[in-house]
């Protein structure tokens, strides 16, 4: 995948820039957003220039010596060396030339996992290289010298091969004299290797779209050109003999044609059809390939609802050209090549009710069907939403300069101090837009608007039945209230609230310290924001949906986790504890005994929690065990194994569930499963 790329002389960049994408090789979704025309699709369209040979836009009064674009690279070592060695690449390999070339690559990868940084001490002192070292810092911390390669690769304005800034440091290390031969081998075999798929706003969706185009091609994993090739050369039994149909056509015309010239020099000798001197007799694969592309793909355009696409809106164009997109990247297992796909401005002339769907499809082929993909965008309600990838802010500075600040999708909640002003309440009210014109187009559609993606999983496997629903994580239990409130004002009003057909509910934690909910209009019953409770009364455990703002309930700290079926819970717990924690945790954890006289899943009670302490010292460190469970990356981990257990066990209800079917008029099911 690309991990970054530097640039210069490139649209806005006139002075060089180190442009982040992504820092690890999970999360290749990047979204890059900031004003018009401060850069955002000059990082994409510069990528189209290294790899395409789109033709440059240089940055008026920069030199041509100074322009250059050079992506770094991050590869996984063992599928790369068998590209490289591979004979049905596209272009034949040379074995031994490859030999070579692979010792040049582990130099050059080798450079960046053992510190490049100390050896160029002059341009560390340039911003944009620094920049570059603290990202680098920050993979190398993560991955395997011995798995990945770090490669750079870039072009020049002139066309030859860089790896500008790295230039006068590689050049020592390879050789001047045979530097550029070497370097241009590497960018050669980096192209290969990679197909990059760019969609800016200005090109026709219609042309994209037709199969024998390029980027259809490369979506499909398919060449046509040989496709029809293939069709045309290879050998079948024809007439008791193994012939091409290409052999076969041309031995068939020439003996039509030679009766044909038989026949008039009845008359004449002088009369004859033949082909002028030292010009070539019979079709060639070229010939019928053009006509093939003509007269048959020509006549099968894509078509929606019965409609050519063309004759579709634009709106209505650019959906089909994401929903293609999406088709076909999340249906190729095997890719003859690592495809990225970039696109710019997907929201362009869509409706507001295809974008969220729409933006969700894009991080799915990111997170899903390990696909890389880079959009730009205007449209900011799909970041609450999001959570895997990087988000992007670009801005000008006073001086010219373009300044990239990094935000995490994982960490949204924990980043949103550092947003721009604008990005957060602009991201809150497009994504309500969203989801009251989406509710009012899709019948019977419900929604659970939650704190987190762990929220969303277990909720997907409670509901996993029910087609109707769409839970969207949001960042927390502010973002929910905000999202809560902008979306109440619009269903307040009846018309509005009856041209919907489900229901929302805004669901949040009982935090430790009491949230501050104020009751907003009504909402005709379309709306409502409730907290998780569990609750005790005359010895009976339940779990409930309450009303936030109303004082003298029952106020005990709840989260989701609390609410799960407690047998499953606890044998998921014990399984990471024993996978994922160390020694300390895990002799503390076997300090405990399952509490079979519980119906939740809490941790951290004293008569209804799932784990009993043996001793005095297990009483007094349980909160331990709750901090080691509430990290990210093991809270997920538990919500991916419950479901699956759950399902083992055929598990249907627990209060939770209970709770949500109640609220939404579901009906109750009985829990047959047998619980372990």
């Amino acid at each position: 995948m690309i991990v970054g790329t530097f640039i210069n002389g490139y649209k806005s960049y006139a002075k060089s820039i180190f442009a982040p994408i992504a820092n690890n090789n999970i999360q290749k979704y990047a979204v890059y957003i900031g004003a018009n025309g401060v850069g955002k699709s000059g990082i994409l369209e510069a990528l189209d220039v290294f790899f395409n040979g789109r033709d440059w836009n240089a940055t008026r009064g920069s030199t041509q010596e100074d322009r250059y674009i050079t992506p770094i690279f991050f590869i996984q070592k063992k599928r790369f060396l068998e590209f490289l060695f591979n004979s049905n690449r596209y272009s034949k390999p040379d074995i031994e030339g490859n030999k070579k070339l692979l010792a040049d690559i582990e130099e050059i990868s080798s450079q960046f996992w053992h510190g490049i940084q100390d050896s160029l001490k002059g341009a560390a002192r340039r911003e944009y290289i620094n920049t570059f070292y603290e990202f680098l810092a920050d993979l190398t911390a993560n991955f395997d010298k011995e798995n990945y390669l770090i490669l750079p690769s870039g072009t020049k304005f002139n066309g030859k091969p860089t790896l500008a800034p790295f230039d006068s440091h590689y050049k020592k290390l390879l050789g001047e004299k045979e530097y550029e031969k070497k370097i241009d081998r590497l960018r050669k075999l980096i192209r290969e290797y990679y197909a990059y798929v760019y969609i800016p706003v200005e090109q026709s969706a219609n042309e994209i779209l037709k199969i024998e185009d390029k980027q259809m091609q490369t979506l499909m994993n398919k060449d046509i050109l040989n496709e029809i090739d293939n069709v045309l050369t290879t050998k079948y039994e024809i007439e008791g003999k193994k012939k091409s149909f290409l052999s076969f056509i041309n031995d068939y015309l020439n003996i039509f044609m030679e009766n044909i010239n038989n026949s008039i020099q009845l008359i004449d000798k002088q009369y004859n059809y033949s082909p002028e001197a030292n010009s070539k007799r019979n079709l060639t694969v070229t010939d019928i390939r053009e006509k093939v592309l003509e007269a048959y793909f020509s006549k099968r355009p894509l078509r929606y609802k019965n409609r050519e696409v063309n004759k579709l809106s634009s709106g209505e164009q650019r959906k089909a050209l994401i929903d293609i997109a999406y088709a076909f990247l999340s249906n190729i297992n095997e890719m003859d090549r690592e495809i990225i796909l970039a696109i710019d401005e997907p929201e362009v002339s869509m409706n507001v009710i295809n974008c969220f769907p729409q933006f969700e499809r894009l991080e799915m082929l990111s997170k899903i069907y390990n696909r890389q993909v880079l959009i730009t965008t205007h449209w900011y309600g799909s970041l609450p939403i999001t959570n895997s990838g990087h988000l992007y802010h670009l801005q000008k500075e006073i001086e010219g300069d373009i300044s990239i600040t990094n935000f995490s999708f994982y960490d949204y909640l924990d980043e949103q101090r550092r947003f721009p002003n604008d990005i957060e309440l602009k991201s809150m009210f497009d994504l309500a837009t969203s989801i009251i014109s989406y509710s009012k187009s899709v019948n019977d559609t419900n929604w659970i608007i939650c704190e987190g993606s762990t929220d969303k999983l277990y909720l997907e496997e409670i509901l996993k039945d029910n087609d109707n629903f769409k839970i969207l994580p949001v960042g927390g239990c502010s973002n929910v209230i905000k999202l809560y409130g902008l979306l109440s004002y619009p269903l307040s009003d009846k018309t509005t609230a009856k041209a919907m057909k489900g229901k929302i509910l805004c669901l949040i934690d009982t935090d430790a310290k009491r949230m501050e909910v104020t009751k907003a209009p009504e909402g005709n019953g379309r709306i409502d924001i409730r907290r998780l409770q569990t609750l005790i009364s005359n010895n009976i455990q339940s779990v409930r949906l309450l009303e936030p703002w109303k004082q003298g309930q029952y106020y005990q700290q709840t989260v989701i986790e609390d609410c799960l079926n407690p047998k499953v819970f606890y044998s998921v717990i014990k399984d990471v504890i024993h996978s994922d924690g160390d020694e300390d945790i895990q002799q503390l954890f076997n300090m405990y005994h399952f509490n079979e006289n519980t119906k939740f899943s809490r941790i951290l009670s004293e008569s209804f929690s799932i784990l009993i302490p043996n001793n005095s010292e297990a009483a007094q460190n349980k909160y331990k065990i709750a901090e080691f469970l509430s990290d990210k990356k093991i809270k997920t981990k538990i919500a991916k194994l419950y479901n699956k257990r759950s399902k083992e066990v055929q598990l249907l209800n627990n209060l939770l569930s209970e709770a949500i079917f109640e609220y939404f008029n579901i009906t109750n099911r009985t829990n047959e499963g047998v619980l372990i």
